[in-house]
């Protein structure tokens, strides 16, 4: 199964965001709106993937979607999204530094895929302080009664993302593009190994 997701993952790889967000908060969305497996939407400027969600048996759900709602389970104002075995897979035009976003836990196991790097794990707390895909990842729980609410962050350099879970809400899903000096001087030292190489 994990090498399905690896294969799906790769599949929709050639569809990038439409511009750099600087937050996905889904208040450009109707309230109820729903989306399934494999019919990408785009909310605040970037391209959004529902992708097929694994459950903790390791078996994959194609029937699960993303709704937008507005009942504050995230711990935002506005719309949020609720995702119901289902994850939302993203890409940015370029890397970004960091990423957070408002999430509320409210039942079932969770996915999270940072840079290729799958786990599927049962709550925010256990993948506190891991380093998933080269990006270091921090849990800050703000609420809990029977639930988790906080705030999911990530840093280091992103270049995809994806997010499922069974009943999950999520909102304000922010991100820091990386200095575009870091950029250049990556894009540089590739070109001098190119001419190196061709000498």
């Amino acid at each position: 199964m994990k090498y399905f997701l690896v294969v799906f993952t790769a599949l929709v790889l050639g569809i990038t965001g439409i511009g750099n967000a600087a937050t996905i908060d889904f208040e450009d969305l109707t309230v109820s709106d729903r989306y399934l497996v494999g019919s990408p939407f785009v909310t605040s400027g970037m391209t959004l993937i529902p992708m097929p969600f694994q459950w903790s048996d390791l078996n994959l759900n194609f029937n699960g979607f993303a709704q937008v709602d507005n009942s504050g389970r995230a711990g935002g104002s506005g719309n949020d999204m609720w995702l119901n075995n289902i994850s939302l897979f993203c890409r940015p035009d370029t890397p970004v530094s960091n990423l957070s976003l408002n999430f509320g836990e409210y039942g079932g196991n969770l996915n999270i895929n940072v840079n290729g790097d799958f786990r599927n794990f049962d709550d925010f707390s256990d993948i506190d302080g891991l380093l998933i895909g080269g990006v270091s990842v921090s849990v800050s729980v703000t609420a809990y009664t029977g639930y988790d609410m906080g705030v999911l962050s990530l840093d280091g350099s992103i270049t995809t993302f994806s997010l499922g879970g069974q009943e999950l809400w999520v909102d304000n899903v922010s991100e820091a593009p990386l200095p575009g000096g870091l950029v250049l001087i990556g894009s540089g030292l590739l070109g001098l190994v190119g001419i190196r190489r061709r000498r």
